[in-house]
């Protein structure tokens, strides 16, 4: 379990005071900054490398919480332009951070608990495999943690999700241009449930 947190909730006792846990050392480059950012209340933006084959991406993020796990240090926080809250591990963000000057620009939500989502996020997750067309089916494509060119019409990537049922979604959804081929349960499970969308529809 996390050993260090810095979450910037609201303390329950006293609505005005923000309960800021920090640890004697930070050890790794943007800790100060996402601290203090999570005091503020204010928005970052950095650089982001998800694995060594991606480009890295841009990301405003407004942090809501850092935890260590596993070694590491996490930052969970809302990505502004995804509307959706991610997780960042801090030694794939290649660029300074960027604190935004504008402060208490955000709420964190009363029931966040960081260490909770941390557990969560590392629970076992399905692992599958897509063959992809170049240039196609980016929502797969931004979940990928690993994209392995085959030739030059077809990628291959490597994706986790939470369930069965998020996978045959996904292929269904991207029919024209990806390709389940991994694990092989699954594939004839989407191949079922495609001839059935084909004969209802």
């Amino acid at each position: 379990f996390p050993s260090h947190d810095i979450c910037g909730q609201v303390d329950s006792s006293d609505s005005n005071q923000v309960q800021i846990i920090v640890p004697s050392e930070l050890s790794e480059n943007g800790l100060v900054e996402i601290a203090r950012a999570l005091g503020a209340r204010s928005a970052i933006s950095f650089t982001y490398q998800k694995d060594p084959s991606l480009p890295t991406e841009n990301r405003k993020v407004n942090p809501f919480g850092l935890s260590t796990w596993q070694g590491g240090w996490y930052l969970v926080g809302e990505d502004i332009e995804r509307n959706d809250i991610r997780v960042f591990k801090l030694s794939r963000i290649t660029s300074k951070i960027d604190v935004a000057s504008r402060r208490e620009s955000y709420e964190i939500p009363t029931d966040f608990s960081v260490t909770e989502y941390l557990v969560m996020y590392n629970q076992p997750k399905l692992e599958v495999k897509f063959q992809l067309r170049k240039g196609a089916a980016a929502a797969i494509r931004n979940q990928a943690t690993e994209i392995l060119e085959i030739d030059a019409e077809w990628d291959t990537a490597t994706v986790r999700y939470a369930s069965e049922a998020d996978v045959v979604r996904a292929a269904l959804w991207h029919f024209d241009s990806a390709v389940l081929h991994y694990p092989p349960d699954l594939v004839e499970l989407v191949k079922s449930e495609f001839r059935r969308s084909k004969v209802n529809g």
